[in-house]
Order: C-alpha cells, then sequence, then structure tokens
C-alpha cells in the first residue's frame, strides 16, 4: 500500500498526529538510515497485512522521545514510531558495534564480518524487534474480547498506577518481537551457510547486547533501583534477562551448540554491558545487580508465567501459528 494513503486512513482516525511524510524524510539526522528503516517496516506492514488478513497502517510520527506506541480502532490497527526511536537507533547501533568489534576478546577471536555487514544485518534486526513488538500488541488487543479501541505506548510512565497486566502484555510482546529477530539471525546463519562456533558466539552476543541497549534506552529513568510491581513497564533488567533467556532458548532449538557456549554468550553480554554503562559514568552494573537479585527476579518471572494463562489473548499462545502464516519458519 502506498504510504501516502497509510497516512490519509491514521489522520483520519488520529487527527491531531505529526506524520513525517516521503518528502520530510530530510528531518532525519540520517536520511538514508530512515529510508532503510521505511523500507523495513512498509514490507512487513504489507506482509501482515495480506498474511495475517487485518487492517494495518504504518507511519513515522514527528516526535523525539524513543518511543512506539501501538492502536487499536475497531478493526482498524496502526503502528507509529517515533522519529526518536530512529534518530537514536542508528547511534545506538553504531556505536555498540564498534564497542564490540574494539573488545579485546573480539579482537582476539579474528572476528571476520566487516562492520558495514554487521550494520546492515542488525539494522534489519533490531528494527524488526521494534516493530513485531508493536505488532505482539495489535494481535493482543484483537485477540482479546475486552476492549474495542485501545492503545499502547513504549515510553515508561513513573505516575500512572500499577497494573499487572500491562507488564504481562509487555512481557509477551518482548518475546514475541525477539523471537522473530532471533529466526531472521538463523536465517542470516543458514543462507551465508555460517557454522563457525567463534563466529556464530559473535554474532549472538553481539544481538544479545544490542537488545539489551535497546532496552535501555526506553527507560528515561536511572536504572539502579530494580523494582517489580511498579509502573507501567517492568524495569529494564527484567526485560533483559526475559529476551536473552528467549533467544538462547530459541538459537539452542534450532542449532546443535554446547550449553557451555551459550552460558558464555550470556556472561559475555553482560560483561558488554558493564563496560559501556561505566563509560556513561552510571554506578548501575547489570552484572552484580543480576547476581544480587537473582532469586526476586526468578520468583517475579515465574508469577508472570502463572498469570499468562488468564490471559488467552497473549501472543505466546499462537506464536508458532503466526510465524509460519508470515512466512518465518524455525522452531521456537
Amino acid at each position: 500500500m502506498d504510504y501516502s494513503i497509510q497516512i490519509a486512513k491514521i489522520k483520519s482516525l488520529l487527527p491531531d498526529v505529526d506524520i513525517v511524510t516521503e518528502s520530510e524524510f530530510h528531518l532525519f539526522k540520517n536520511e538514508k538510515f530512515a529510508k532503510k528503516a521505511f523500507e523495513y517496516f512498509i514490507i512487513a506492514t504489507q506482509n501482515i497485512k495480506e498474511k495475517l488478513n487485518i487492517e494495518l497502517n504504518f507511519a513515522f510520527r514527528y516526535q523525539h522521545n524513543f518511543n512506539a506506541t501501538a492502536y487499536r480502532f475497531g478493526n482498524e490497527n496502526i503502528i507509529l514510531i517515533n522519529v526518536g526511536i530512529i534518530n537514536e537507533l542508528e547511534i545506538l547501533i553504531d556505536t555498540s558495534i564498534n564497542n564490540y568489534l574494539e573488545d579485546p576478546f573480539t579482537i582476539q577471536s579474528s572476528f571476520p564480518i566487516e562492520k558495514n555487514i554487521l550494520t546492515e544485518l542488525f539494522i534489519y534486526l533490531i528494527s524488526s524487534y521494534i516493530f513485531y513488538h508493536e505488532l505482539a500488541h495489535i494481535l493482543q488487543f484483537n485477540f482479546s474480547t475486552v476492549n474495542n479501541s485501545f492503545s499502547f505506548s513504549e515510553q515508561y510512565n513513573y505516575t500512572k498506577p500499577f497494573d499487572i497486566k500491562n507488564h504481562i502484555y509487555e512481557l509477551d510482546a518482548d518475546s514475541f518481537g525477539i523471537c522473530i529477530g532471533t529466526i531472521l539471525l538463523l536465517q542470516y546463519l543458514e543462507n551465508n551457510k555460517i557454522q563457525d562456533q567463534i563466529i556464530v558466539f559473535n554474532l549472538t552476543s553481539l544481538y544479545l547486547f544490542l537488545v539489551s541497549k535497546v532496552f535501555i534506552e526506553f527507560t528515561n529513568k536511572p536504572l539502579e533501583k530494580l523494582y517489580y510491581k511498579e509502573y507501567s513497564h517492568p524495569h529494564p533488567v527484567i526485560r533483559i534477562v526475559e529476551c536473552n533467556e528467549q533467544i538462547i532458548n530459541t538459537m539452542n532449538l534450532n542449532m546443535s551448540i554446547d550449553k557451555n557456549f551459550f552460558l558464555f554468550t550470556l556472561k559475555r553480554c553482560g560483561d558488554l554491558l558493564d563496560k559501556t554503562i561505566k563509560k556513561n559514568n552510571s554506578s548501575f552494573n547489570y552484572s552484580s545487580t543480576l547476581t544480587n537479585n537473582f532469586e526476586n527476579l526468578e520468583k517475579y518471572n515465574t508469577e508472570i508465567e502463572h498469570l499468562n494463562d488468564s490471559y488467552k489473548e497473549l501472543t505466546r499462545f499462537r506464536a508458532q501459528e503466526i510465524y509460519n502464516r508470515l512466512g518465518i519458519a524455525s522452531e521456537i
């Protein structure tokens, strides 16, 4: 569908939203990067409309905060990605890949993939996670029998009363989106006949690292206070733990690799996070937070898993079917 038609539909439902047209892409910090992400999102939107038979429209919103929002109005569904996400995502991916390539372990392992190829790959993977995370919210709305009109923003809200349903929805959307990114990584490995475990290790570690950085970017508050039943969204550490586990489990189901490989991958991600956070003069330490609060994190995640059964609209109950219909086929 033509982007201008999608904009017209969105404006008819959200008349006050400031949409970025194709002629205004110069407003992005990096127009080339924005066009690349735009191409991914447009193709994904069309595929979803055709394969899932739902009315979906996508657009860039002219807002500079790191945020995306999913809307449902009856049978009409909308995904808005803020200009701020695209602007900051380019910097996040570029600096994270630089940090990774400059790390002594990466240098010693002789990682053979050039930076421009890594950048292209991870623009695709991280953009896919963000977009399909929003799709998961739309599917939650559509599978629910309660709400005819609904919206869900990725912006953390620290004044809104806590609602466990929001945490459940958010973690479910994380799982849905992160699985698609992982499947795309597996397809990249297969298409390029990559079997060398060091290369697989480096690509998986970099993916974990980038996903973790995205979660940290979405929050607009210091990370030091680890919370559970508070605020609009789960604490980034909870989301990082859950998504890293999902990535590892999906990789493990589709590749014959020793368990220690994945444990080392998780440790590598933690070490990289700690180094980059320390460079930003933050007192937060991911690894020590995880170690010191592991029991409580496990307890909260187990509670969420038990509560999931009360929310049959979650994507986790039909994820494999959805992936198959979208033409994204791997075991999850």
